[in-house]
């Protein structure tokens, strides 16, 4: 598989049961800077880095639902009430994982809108 550079405005997705997520890859200085920013004496918050990876590089989604049922309009405060095997999910794509879930080839590039 060929290697892509990561560009500041490209749009990826991924499906994660019968939702679709829309994300950008993360460059390493800007995981390096979150990940200072959230180092406090020599110790990481890891949540923390998760979270702000997470609410800062997810862009949209699409059939995310309520607890009722109803579908859901992406806002990146109610990504940490997706479930956990889902934001490690994004998180391994944000990172540019293409082992997992991503082997099943399910994540494509797409344009942005």
């Amino acid at each position: 598989m060929p290697i892509t550079i990561i560009r500041d405005d490209e749009r990826l997705s991924t499906e994660f049961d019968d939702s679709i997520f829309y994300y950008k890859r993360i460059k390493d200085q800007d995981f390096m800077n979150i990940r200072r920013k959230h180092t406090t004496r020599g110790e990481v918050d890891h949540a923390a880095v998760g979270l702000e990876v997470l609410q800062s590089y997810v862009v949209d989604w699409e059939n995310v639902l309520d607890p009722d049922g109803n579908e859901i309009k992406f806002d990146k405060d109610l990504i940490n009430s997706l479930p956990s095997v889902v934001q490690v999910h994004l998180l391994n794509q944000i990172n540019g994982d293409t082992s997992g879930l991503n082997a099943l080839k399910k994540s494509k590039a797409t344009r942005k809108p």
